[in-house]
């Protein structure tokens, strides 16, 4: 019994040393105290893995219900799903609902989406609109609409400055592969920062 307490103990100060050290390597949980509209597309730009113009944020009245509704109800990280239109999404798989922050996984699954033939009906599930978020584009602040394009999907990621560069590399693998298939997919980067707020 006192064996098994000790090993517990170590293994639980091993695990929150190697957390404070990988949060250091990659600056997880930094704040990076931009506070300008034009300063944080330029901050956008500079990281090179996927073009401003894809870039969404929430507006005040939808920040609030996005956080509530996608981030704390929905365990991944960096991926929001992949909708057919502004209120049906394409179920997540057994493989990736086991751990939606593994960027392998993810990945895996946005080219699973971006590979299948668009006649293959994948299963759906019903969600709240895409609407009730007031996106808009980083860019020029313009609403966004999803559009009906076909057989199109729209692929959403998420973004945030406190993810540091621990995602840096899923970010640019995922939009080389996207340039593969952009004639079948959108992909669309909304951020968890409230840039609405900015100047």
């Amino acid at each position: 019994m006192r064996t098994w307490l000790t090993i517990s103990m170590f293994f639980s100060f091993f695990c929150a040393c190697t957390n404070k050290m990988v949060a250091k390597k990659y600056g997880i949980g930094t704040n990076n105290q931009i506070t300008e509209r034009e300063a944080y597309i330029d901050f956008i730009k500079q990281k090179k893995f996927f073009p401003v113009e894809q870039m969404l944020y929430t507006s005040r009245k939808g920040y609030i219900p996005f956080h509530l509704n996608v981030m704390q109800r929905d365990s991944s990280v960096v991926y929001m799903g992949t909708y057919i239109n502004d209120s049906l999404r394409i179920l997540k798989p057994e493989f990736l609902q086991d751990n939606q922050s593994c960027s392998g996984r993810l990945q895996t699954e946005i080219e699973r989406i971006l590979q299948a033939n668009p006649a293959v009906a994948f299963k759906t599930e019903n969600t709240e609109p895409l609407a009730i978020y007031d996106l808009h584009y980083l860019i020029n602040k313009e609403p966004f609409l999803l559009s009906k394009s076909g057989n199109k999907q729209h692929i959403f990621l998420i973004f945030s400055q406190g993810y540091g560069t621990y995602y840096n590399q899923f970010y640019k693998d995922v939009e080389k592969f996207y340039q593969q298939y952009a004639s079948k997919a959108n992909l669309y980067v909304i951020t968890l920062d409230p840039v609405y707020q900015f100047k």
